[in-house]
Formats: structure tokens, sequence, C-alpha cells
């Protein structure tokens, strides 16, 4: 366990219970709470681990719970301003924002601060993740699953391509098997969307 003075341990403690006591959800003072306490231990993997067993041991939490207070200190560095974790739906919004690479995360940004600059209120995370959509952003760095917007466009191809096959006498219905009659409908793609991983 690395070494951090019992008083600065305690101010922790105290501060972690007053916080633990009145939310039920990571928010901006829990996330800036975990920043401070991260910011004792290394940087890197190895400091993230420290922390996650520090957090563990001393506030008492589970170790899911030390993860997403990782990830809130994460958030705190690059959401540093209240009105941001307030305008854009707190933690659940933020925690989203995380899993997109720097260039997505500010169009992201962007888009969402134009839709409360046109709505003249605060919006929540089904806003900023819709918002993410309609950029085509990809939350894994690499390749990602694919988006809402991609699946819908796959899938508007595939059934008007069928279509095509079977107006043009090419195919009869009749041909094809079973579950590609049933993907022809509407409420079979929304399942096939959702099976993708788009809804």
């Amino acid at each position: 366990m690395s070494e951090i003075s019992k008083s600065t341990a305690q101010k922790f403690i105290s501060r972690w219970k007053k916080l633990h006591d009145s939310r039920s959800k990571v928010d901006y003072e829990t996330a800036g709470l975990a920043h401070e306490i991260r910011q004792l231990f290394p940087k890197g993997s190895s400091g993230d681990l420290q922390f996650m067993d520090w957090v563990q041991y001393f506030l008492g939490v589970w170790a899911p719970t030390a993860a997403m207070l990782k990830r809130a200190a994460q958030a705190f560095i690059l959401f540093p301003d209240e009105a941001d974790w307030v305008n854009f739906g707190g933690w659940q919004s933020m925690s989203f924002m995380l899993s997109f690479n720097t260039k997505d995360r500010r169009r992201i940004v962007k888009a969402s601060r134009q839709i409360i600059d046109d709505r003249d209120k605060t919006i929540g995370y089904s806003t900023v993740r819709n918002a993410a959509y309609a950029l085509g952003c990809r939350q894994n760095r690499v390749l990602g699953r694919p988006n809402r917007t991609e699946v819908e466009e796959k899938l508007g191809a595939l059934r008007t391509y069928v279509q095509n096959l079977l107006d043009e006498g090419v195919l009869a219905l009749d041909d094809l098997p079973d579950a590609a009659k049933e993907a022809l409908t509407p409420t079979k793609l929304a399942q096939l969307e959702a099976s993708l991983g788009g809804g």
C-alpha cells in the first residue's frame, strides 16, 4: 500500500463519506475528489492499480466502484469545469465520452455545446450519445462497433438490394430463406440492428 500520511487519508475518508452518504452516483464533486486522491500515486497503469487498491481498502468500496472512481478521475482531467458536467448531464455523459479519442471527443463536445446553445438548456446522456452517433464517432479506438447510423445504412442498403432482386424477378420470395424474409420487415430489422450492437 502506498505511503500516504494518516491525516491525509483521514481527510479523504471523511470527505468521501459525506459524498457517499448524500449521492447515489459519481458526480462532479466525487470526480474531483477521486482526481485529488489519484494525484498521490505514480502516473500510468501501476499508479492506477495502486489508486484502486487504496480506495478499496480505505474507502471500503468494491472493485467496480474503484474502477469507476479511476475513470471519474480521468474524466475530471478532461472536463474540469463543473458547468460542463451539469450541462452534459453528469457522470453518465462524461464516462461515455472517455471512450473516444481526443479528436472525436472534441467533435462531440462541440456538437453538444451547440445543442445546449440552441435549446438554451442542459442536455443529458441520450442527447450526447445521439450527437456522437450523428457524427459517426466510434467508441473503440481501433475499430469499434458500428454505431446506429452505420447499422441503419447497411441494413437499409441490404433491404433495398434484396427488394430490387425481388422486384426484377431475379428472385422469388419463396426462394429466400425464412430468416431473410423476416429480416425484410421493419420490426425484424430493428431486432437485427439491436443484436449487432447498434441499439
